[in-house]
């Protein structure tokens, strides 16, 4: 047995009630039930479409895509059902992490019973697994198409934004305009193509520092837990220093993140930017190292310069793409002191934390009140004698689990229908900074 899984049989469990799909009308519920089919569903389709293109005498891989279309088809059908889940089959090297993960914590349940953050990692680990025990279709991403699908409806955009960038790198060592920009691209890492670019629109003659602080006013306009002065203050205090983003979708998203990832170079504030990305195909988007540089391709016509540099970031050793199995591991992160990973994160000066699964993760998956810290909800990461760098979570809600808010912000979203789950609202919640950035 690993030293991963002897660390696991000291049993960390959620500090409040998870979200779970048992709990009927719950978002959790509905996705159980009717979100997550309709992926696999979609899966489906994309295998038959490739294996339609296969050639006859290629008989192995079109056996192979039809059993993997099985497969899928019969995980739909058991979690439909609610039938009890069964371990990991196949022998990739996280199989035994995953299947001692189910015996000690959810063992013999069904689907709607267990966590909803176990239940839905779980589905896309068993996505994998139909590919894992084939021979020809081991490297399959069913979701590229997806994604590349993605990237190409917000190409024409993010010619606009890079035009806007590249005045913020010509000023990026000017005082007056190094925390608006920093906010600036906070807020667009944070959207994504969700980003209101409106105001971009004939702003040629705008003063860079002005449209850049309506661009910021504008984007934090629905965040309901706002640590972006607490966060900007701490990356304006850095020279030289190491900035980790664990990244979440690619595309647009994974563009609006090198944006960030280069001016952080350009300021001089980092010498050196991480990106954790996932190990296999994982929640549809999320970013792979094959997604990393595809995008860097597909990029490569529409903003050249802005490519070529990033290149040489990655050629120089100032960026670095960092795999780890962590990251599609079932655990929330709780966990992660337990592994590796953790002792890489404690090398930076601040860890960006992206995207809505990374901060159920981070805060459990569990009914927590709206009006709790985020230092609280995040246990040991939030707490001194872990001696976990400064950290924020960039994120737009689109699960019913969000803490930080104010009693007031609580009273007022109150009236607002699904505000947790429609993708219209986000946080930019911080833990871990001294004091002097809270200032």
């Amino acid at each position: 047995m690993t030293d991963h899984l002897l660390q696991q049989k000291a049993q960390i469990h959620a500090p409040r009630p998870p979200l779970a799909g048992k709990h009927h009308g719950t978002f959790a519920f509905y996705t159980i039930r009717d979100r997550l089919p309709v992926i696999l569903t979609k899966v489906i389709d994309d295998v038959y479409r490739t294996i339609v293109g296969i050639p006859d005498d290629e008989s192995v891989r079109i056996a192979e895509g039809k059993a993997v279309i099985e497969r899928i088809a019969a995980l739909r059908y058991a979690m439909q059902r609610d039938k009890r889940i069964p371990p990991i089959e196949d022998s990739m090297p996280d199989t035994a992490v995953w299947n001692d993960f189910l015996d000690t914590y959810w063992k013999g349940q069904g689907h709607f019973q267990v966590a909803w953050l176990f239940q839905e990692c779980y589905m896309y680990r068993k996505i994998r697994e139909a590919f894992a025990l084939t021979t020809t279709w081991t490297a399959y991403d069913p979701f590229l198409r997806e994604k590349q699908a993605s990237l190409a409806k917000g190409l024409d955009v993010l010619g606009a934004l890079s035009h806007h960038v590249a005045k913020l790198h010509e000023r990026a060592h000017d005082p007056s305009t190094r925390t608006v920009a920093l906010a600036e691209l906070l807020i667009y890492s944070l959207w994504g193509n969700a980003v209101d670019l409106s105001l971009l629109v004939a702003a040629d003659n705008v003063e860079v520092a002005a449209l850049g602080a309506k661009l910021v006013k504008k984007g934090t306009e629905g965040v309901v837990a706002n640590d972006l002065d607490v966060v900007v203050a701490h990356l304006a205090g850095l020279h030289g220093k190491r900035v980790d983003l664990v990244l979440d979708n690619a595309g647009f998203e994974l563009a609006a993140d090198l944006f960030l990832a280069d001016w952080l170079i350009a300021s001089g504030i980092a010498s050196s930017i991480v990106f954790h990305v996932k190990s296999i195909p994982w929640f549809v988007s999320d970013t792979t190292t094959a997604d990393f540089h595809a995008t860097l391709a597909d990029l490569t016509p529409i903003i050249p310069m802005f490519v070529a540099r990033w290149q040489s970031h990655l050629a120089s050793g100032a960026w670095r793409i960092h795999e780890d199995p962590f990251w599609t591991y079932p655990h929330a992160y709780y966990h992660l002191p337990s592994f590796p990973i953790f002792d890489t994160l404690k090398q930076a000066d601040l860890v960006v934390f992206k995207g809505d699964l990374n901060y159920r993760k981070l805060v459990f998956d569990c009914s927590w009140d709206p009006t709790t810290s985020f230092a609280e909800a995040i246990g040991p990461l939030g707490q001194k004698e872990t001696k976990f760098p400064p950290l924020v979570s960039l994120r737009t809600c689109k699960s019913d689990v969000c803490v930080g808010l104010t009693p007031a912000k609580v009273e007022e979203m109150a009236k607002v229908k699904d505000w947790m789950v429609s993708g219209h609202y986000a946080v930019i919640s911080g833990a871990n900074f001294p004091a002097a950035s809270r200032v």
